[in-house]
C-alpha cells in the first residue's frame, strides 16, 4: 500500500509539473506573436513623472489630444514630482511607453527646481 501511495505522488508531482511546464511555453508563444503581430513604430512626446517614492509611479502623457498615464519602474532617483521627460510611445499601443531619463524636457515659462551637487571623484576612463 505504501508503494502505491509513493507512485501516485510521484505521478501527480509529474502531472502537476507538466502542466506548469506547458503554460510556462503558451505564455512565452502567445507574447511572441502578440508582439509580432505588428511591428513597433515609434513616436516621441513628453510626459510628465508622478513618482511614488517606491521605486515607480506614473507618467501622464498625451496622444491625439487624448491623455494616456502609464505605471513605470524608477531609473533617475532624483526625478521630482511634476518633471518633464522625453518618451516614447508605441503608435498602434499608445500604452506601450519607454521613457529617455537622460533627457528632461524644460518648457519655457516653467519654474525649475535648483540642484546643487558636489564631484567627489572623478575617475576618467581609458577609451
Amino acid at each position: 500500500m505504501r508503494i502505491n501511495i509513493f507512485y501516485m505522488r510521484v505521478i501527480f508531482a509529474g502531472v502537476a509539473f507538466l502542466l506548469f511546464f506547458t503554460l510556462i511555453v503558451r505564455s512565452v508563444i502567445y507574447n511572441q506573436k502578440k508582439r509580432s503581430d505588428k511591428p513597433a513604430v515609434w513616436k516621441e512626446t513628453v510626459g510628465t513623472l508622478n513618482p511614488n517614492g517606491h521605486g515607480e509611479g506614473k507618467i501622464h502623457y498625451q496622444v491625439d489630444d487624448k491623455e494616456y498615464s502609464g505605471t513605470f519602474i524608477m531609473r533617475n532617483e532624483n526625478a521630482v514630482l511634476g518633471e518633464k521627460y522625453t518618451m516614447r510611445y508605441n503608435v498602434n499601443n499608445p500604452e506601450e511607453i519607454e521613457i529617455d531619463y537622460w533627457h528632461p524636457v524644460f518648457v519655457s515659462g516653467e519654474q525649475t527646481h535648483p540642484f546643487i551637487a558636489t564631484i567627489k571623484k572623478y575617475i576618467r576612463k581609458a577609451c
